[in-house]
């Protein structure tokens, strides 16, 4: 059922010429996360109304794109439920409570080895043994777990890459400008 759900999605992204950018944006008025995908490689990311659409089709051009309830969301959403404290504030105890839900509570993954780096506001995370989806599938459960928990727990818009490494493992790596104020433009 997965597959062809991404399958569809980056179907949809392809025909519409949209860029490999996959942007994991929190609505708090809503309590959601929505998933932007670009039209162009300099983007303005849309309004939380916007957002609520999937076509997004503005008079800005650097605001258009798609926006899709994100693959990771009802996981996230069973975190939120089996957990006894609150969802983290900051990248170390987003980075344990979510590479601990990926092993023990969903066991999606044999290992996930999480490195923060505030500086350059950065949580990569080393998956191993995905027994779900892969690295290529369109928002991968994975990845997109992760770019939903951080951004609600962090209240800012994640941009996710994921690079394929050795025997089937992946690297998901999220970024956040921790600096940001939601409406500036980003560069792909």
């Amino acid at each position: 059922v997965f597959r062809s759900h991404a399958a569809n999605h980056a179907a949809i992204v392809d025909e519409l010429g949209l860029q490999d950018v996959t942007v994991y944006v929190p609505d708090a008025e809503r309590e959601t996360v929505r998933l932007f995908v670009p039209e162009r490689r300099a983007y303005t990311l849309p309004a939380p109304d916007e957002l609520r659409s999937i076509f997004i089709v503005t008079d800005d051009e650097t605001r258009r794109g798609v926006a899709f309830t994100p693959s990771g969301l009802s996981l996230f959403e069973e975190f939120q439920r089996s957990r006894d404290g609150p969802l983290g504030d900051d990248p170390a105890t987003l980075a344990r409570q979510t590479t601990d839900a990926l092993v023990e509570l969903f066991e999606l993954v044999e290992t996930a080895t999480p490195e923060t780096d505030v500086e350059t506001d950065r949580l990569t995370v080393r998956v191993s043994e995905c027994r779900f989806a892969s690295a290529e599938t369109f928002d991968t459960p994975v990845a997109s777990f992760l770019g939903v928990a951080v951004a609600r727990g962090l209240d800012a818009p994640v941009v996710t890459e994921i690079t394929p490494a050795d025997d089937g493992e992946f690297v998901v790596t999220c970024r956040w400008d921790s600096t940001e104020n939601g409406d500036e433009t980003q560069a792909a």
